[in-house]
């Protein structure tokens, strides 16, 4: 075993959220630390590798990972905003405002990335500040990679190693699914949504339909607010069953996508 792990390319046990998207799409191995632009006054370097192809992935690469953690399957951690003040717009892009990054990294739990939306994060940032209640945002975003590589397992002919332990490829290695669509369509509203032990909701049956209170909480907005969104067609699109209302996961994604924004300047 000696052998294998000396041949292997030693990765990180946990890598930035953009080195997490380049190794979702492209396989692309977070070996040395690459931190986001803004995170240069935090570890003093940047080490970044070109990759043309990043803007292009981004965004679905993004959507994977976000889609694990709200399930509770993969953890993240980042640097906690003291004195958080919002969030502003700097050329185009969102801003954060606050005072100093905490000294340490700290986990973020799922419920906070489920509350901060496809709205609320930005490069390595995650934040939420809704009107009336406190906000909170971390900086420098890290992803679990243990966890990662189990849903996205190094392909044939890659050598790896993590934390001394080589990492073997499947022997027939699968796409990875779309977790939105790997569920039969006639399973049970009932169990769409599970609970942990620690009550974060966790969506581990995502082609289920949620009821309105699941559904705001993946939204991240409140039932009340979803229910007006339905009176004036304002919200995504949903089922009524009887009297019951449900939502799919992926008309719920779509319809955040549709109002994502880098500017509040923007129209809606």
């Amino acid at each position: 075993m000696n052998a294998v792990v000396e041949e292997s390319v030693p990765l990180l046990a946990w890598c930035t959220l953009r080195q997490a998207v380049e190794w979702v799409e492209l396989r692309t191995p977070p070996v040395d630390f690459q931190a986001e632009e803004a995170s240069i006054d935090l570890v003093g370097r940047i080490a970044f590798t070109p990759c043309e192809k990043f803007s292009e992935i981004e965004p679905e690469g993004r959507r994977k990972i976000y889609a694990l953690v709200r399930e509770g399957r993969l953890d993240l951690r980042g640097y906690p905003a003291i004195g958080f003040r919002g969030v502003g717009a700097f050329n185009g892009s969102p801003n954060v405002l606050y005072d100093e990054l905490g000294k340490a990294a700290e986990a973020i739990p799922s419920a906070r990335v489920i509350q901060a939306g496809n709205n609320g994060h930005s490069g390595g940032w995650l934040w939420c500040r809704e009107p009336g209640a406190e906000g909170w945002a971390y900086g420098f975003i890290e992803v679990n990679m243990r966890q990662l590589l189990s849903h996205f397992p190094p392909s044939p002919g890659q050598m790896y190693c993590l934390d001394g332990q080589p990492l073997l490829p499947s022997a027939s290695p699968e796409k990875p699914v779309d977790p939105r669509r790997s569920v039969k369509k006639d399973a049970p509203v009932s169990t769409a949504v599970a609970k942990r032990s620690d009550g974060v909701l966790c969506y581990d049956h995502p082609n289920r339909r949620l009821r309105t209170l699941e559904a705001a909480s993946y939204l991240g907005l409140s039932k009340s607010t979803l229910e007006k969104y339905r009176l004036t067609g304002e919200g995504p699109k949903f089922a009524k069953l009887g009297k019951t209302c449900t939502y799919s996961l992926a008309d719920l994604d779509d319809w955040v996508e549709a109002r994502t924004r880098t500017s509040t300047s923007e129209p809606r």
